[in-house]
């Protein structure tokens, strides 16, 4: 999706991350390598890495808004997991 007017947001039951377009509506999955439960995200809109967190990973997990460079940005204790 080319542009910058968006959010990102999780789908925990189609194990999915999203980035919807705020002028269109326009709605594209992020081709991530894995399907990920997640809870909570965070965007950095400088260098358009997303950052999400899931009960089923103990971990904070990265990628480019593109999908690319998918990885563990930090590992955690295993527990429950509501936010970043």
């Amino acid at each position: 999706m080319k542009t910058d007017n968006f959010v990102v947001t999780l789908d925990a039951y189609q194990k999915q991350v999203y980035q919807i377009s705020i002028d269109t509506g326009e709605v594209a999955s992020i081709p991530l390598a894995k399907p990920y439960k997640g809870v909570a995200i965070d965007l950095n809109k400088f260098t358009n890495q997303i950052y999400w967190s899931d009960n089923q990973v103990p971990a904070i997990m990265t990628s480019y808004i593109d999908g690319f460079d998918e990885r563990v940005f930090r590992k955690l204790p295993n527990g429950i997991y509501t936010g970043i």
